[in-house]
């Protein structure tokens, strides 16, 4: 058995602590005890039967939110295991510092998502806000370790300072994305916009729209350093694909142009672009 727990008209008007919502926690509480659950209303306290009808019972670590959260914070922060699965859209700080389970959101995220993630995989089919996977204010490291995977577009600086893991993205990316990044990967399916990879130490980014305007998005601070055919993308993309992610069939096998930087950092960061009719 599992949780179900459906939003009432208070949630959609009121920014809401829902940091106490945790699958692992849920899991040997009874419906009574789910009911006195302390979330957060402001700066007072509020029961979750008060924000919720409940419904289900425990057993396993699985936990769906059956509607629209979208005015809430904080959900699934710090998740360690488990299932936390979403029908709507969700708000602000969604999965940050998570360490392992599972976040599917299947509207959109608001700002700041996988913050600081350090492990699990936060999924969401709609959009996300700017920060996704990134640092918190004043933080010089963002994203550690696991997997976000966006079906539609992000906001201004995805993975900034992201430290390791994997961000994709299906749709487009703003600004800054892979600012100040020190390692990892990031898969932009469509387009980037300006200061893309600026200040980034290592790691990689993947331009997977071959009509990516790299003299727009890049900073001259990069240097084309020649074409070539990265066998480790095929890896990544399979593992993308395993994940329910929608890869472009003709990205097996084909080209990319290669931009190392930030030359100011170093230069030994990469960006990727790649040419999908390259494939041989």
């Amino acid at each position: 058995m599992s949780w179900k727990l459906i939003p009432r008209p208070l949630v959609d008007r009121s920014s809401l602590d829902l940091s106490a919502i945790q699958p692992d926690r849920f899991r040997d509480l009874d419906v009574d005890a789910v009911a006195r659950v302390r979330l957060g209303l402001g700066n007072e306290p509020i029961e979750l039967g008060e924000c919720f009808d409940i419904e289900g019972a425990g057993g396993d670590d699985f936990v769906e939110i059956a509607g629209s959260v979208k005015t809430s914070i904080y959900l699934g922060i710090g998740m360690k295991s488990g299932i936390l699965r979403v029908s709507g859209d969700c708000g602000r700080l969604t999965g940050v510092e998570a360490e392992g389970g599972t976040i599917d959101v299947a509207g959109s995220v608001g700002f700041g998502a996988g913050s600081a993630m350090r492990g699990g995989l936060l999924r969401v089919q709609g959009d996300a806000g700017s920060g996704l996977g990134g640092a918190y204010p004043g933080s010089s490291i963002g994203m550690r370790d696991g997997t976000i995977l966006v079906a539609g577009s992000a906001g201004d600086d995805v993975g900034l300072a992201m430290r390791r893991g994997l961000i994709a993205i299906g749709g487009s990316a703003g600004a800054g994305t892979g600012r100040s990044m020190i390692a990892g990967s990031i898969f932009v399916a469509g387009t980037v916009a300006k200061g893309t990879g600026a200040g980034m130490k290592r790691g990689t980014i993947v331009l997977m729209d071959e009509n990516t305007l790299i003299d727009e998005a890049v900073s001259p601070t990069f240097a084309a350093t020649g074409r070539f055919r990265p066998h480790f993308l095929a890896i990544y993309l399979r593992r993308l694909d395993e994940l329910g992610f929608a890869v472009d069939p003709r990205l097996f096998g084909c080209e990319c142009e290669r931009y190392n930087g930030d030359l100011i950092e170093r230069g030994i960061g990469e960006i990727l672009v790649c040419n999908p009719y390259s494939v041989t």
